[in-house]
């Protein structure tokens, strides 16, 4: 997963990192369940906000959704799924203590700027923007609980 972040006075940062296994499994309501892609959009949106709350304190934010589901259950700030739910109410419990307004908006795939950094590649396009690469900042200890590893995209492919 990634994110990009484009802020007032030209700041453009990125991150990328791989989401483990333990976490994924957390997120599943059913045992035998495979699919975990609402979550997987859901939680980008809410490491954004940890890893940059200075920059998105007192201010309209736009976010940028590949998945459909996951943008409705941020507008609607509901989800019949209690994984994604608690993680919509992290992300509305972040927003009420920087002063934060988000906007969602779908935009697939291929046309998301954070495509590339969620595939641990530093885009041509981002590298031609300038954009600095930043590790994630999440809670205290969870790189531990769940085995997060991170590092810099690959600087080189396109």
């Amino acid at each position: 997963m990634g994110g990009v972040l484009i802020a007032p006075g030209g700041r453009i940062e990125c991150f990328g990192m791989f989401v483990p296994s333990a976490l994924v499994d957390l997120w599943k309501s059913k045992p035998d369940q495979d699919q975990v892609i609402g979550q997987a959009e859901i939680f980008p949106a809410l490491v954004a906000r940890w890893t940059w709350p200075e920059h998105l304190a007192d201010n309209r934010v736009f976010y940028f959704i590949d998945n459909e589901s996951a943008r409705l259950a941020l507008v609607k700030a509901y989800s019949p799924v209690t994984p994604s739910l608690d993680l919509v109410v992290d992300c509305l419990a972040v927003d009420f203590e920087i002063s934060s307004s988000p906007w969602y908006a779908r935009v697939p795939t291929y046309s998301n700027i954070s495509d590339s950094p969620s595939r641990m590649v530093f885009s041509t396009e981002l590298r031609d923007m300038g954009a600095k690469i930043v590790c994630p900042n999440l809670p205290e200890g969870w790189a531990r609980r769940f085995g997060f590893k991170w590092g810099s995209p690959r600087l080189l492919r396109p």
